[in-house]
């Protein structure tokens, strides 16, 4: 394999797509990753997307079955081309079997990355690294979505609004019941969704209430359901290819799958207006919300807020936000 593919996998798989089925029974139709290269992107019988990484080593990398990705070690595959040739190709063969696309999407992008990365000669163990990653990363589908994708999306879109992606990724919570969801020494963001300009939101006593030492503002975003809008993972991807970090790529991207879960799966069918959320985002002092002030006696543990907010005054621009995130 070449260090680079000529195309992308999403391009060569638009190919296959367009291409006739095989006319060799027991056959895939696929097309090299890059000229002269053995490996392939094939399409498998009920229109997957596989890689095969040809030539690697027996014993590379465990066979593997999640719900969205599956993984053999070394196969032997009858390989057509559109134009009619035939080739057997052995190899490792990863499969995605996602029928929602942003999860095609995703998977074809991973590939790319770890084609490029494993260079024109993997080895054993970086194709067993490799695997290991994507499969961390796609059993997360598996577990229960902990955040609903709408406040999920929300998020995503207030990254957007900050104007620097591999920033917000870093300042971003690692773990969904944080208290907010964006933090650097100081200062932190939490977001909120909303259908309306009435900007009723859920609230815990703490959020309204933080510490003397630390500054929170609400980002308030109007989030309205769009058939032709952005999903979820269209977002995740706009991000991403801002993000040249590898790790802050790679945490970003494992944050969206473990908050969203199994109902990522759904992801083609949560679509939102995006122009309208940026356009309707506001940023809020929290201590400017109205709250309860009075002391809670002890025995009280938490409290919910249902707040409308629509009246509350502004406390700054996206631009102001980045920057105060900016300071450490």
């Amino acid at each position: 394999m070449p260090e680079q593919a000529a195309n992308s996998l999403a391009v060569l798989d638009e190919a296959l797509a367009a291409a006739h089925g095989p006319t060799i029974p027991g056959a895939m139709v696929g097309l090299p990753i890059a000229p002269g290269s053995a490996s392939r992107l094939l399409r498998g019988p009920s229109g997957e997307a596989c890689l095969l990484i040809a030539g690697s080593e027996p014993g590379a990398c465990a066979d593997l079955k999640l719900r969205n990705v599956e993984a053999r070690a070394s196969v032997r595959c009858a390989i057509e081309s559109p134009d009619g040739s035939a080739v057997t190709v052995k190899g490792a063969l990863v499969t995605c079997t996602a029928a929602d696309p942003q999860l095609r999407r995703l998977f074809l992008n991973l590939m790319d990355e770890a084609l490029a990365a494993m260079g024109p000669t993997p080895t054993a163990a970086s194709i067993a690294a490799w695997l290991h990653r994507i499969a961390t990363l796609f059993a997360k589908l598996e577990q229960e979505g902990r955040t609903r994708l709408r406040g999920l999306w929300a998020e995503l879109a207030a990254m957007l609004a900050l104007g620097d992606s591999a920033l917000a990724a870093r300042r971003w919570h690692t773990d969904s019941h944080d208290r907010f969801d964006f933090l650097s020494g100081g200062f932190a963001i939490e977001v909120k969704s909303c259908q309306d300009l009435d900007r009723v939101h859920h609230f815990s006593l703490e959020q309204l209430r933080p510490p003397k030492d630390l500054d929170v503002w609400v980002a308030s975003v109007v989030v309205r359901a769009d058939p032709n809008g952005q999903s979820v993972l269209d977002l995740l991807h706009t991000l991403e290819v801002n993000i040249s970090d590898v790790p802050t790529r790679d945490g970003l991207r494992a944050m969206v799958l473990a908050s969203g879960g199994a109902a990522l799966e759904d992801d083609d069918l949560h679509r939102f207006d995006l122009a309208g959320a940026l356009a309707t985002l506001r940023l809020v002092d929290a201590r400017a919300i109205p709250s309860i002030n009075e002391e809670l006696p002890k025995e009280v543990i938490a409290i919910t807020l249902q707040v409308r907010c629509r009246d509350v005054t502004d406390a700054g621009t996206p631009q102001a936000a980045l920057y105060r995130l900016s300071q450490d």
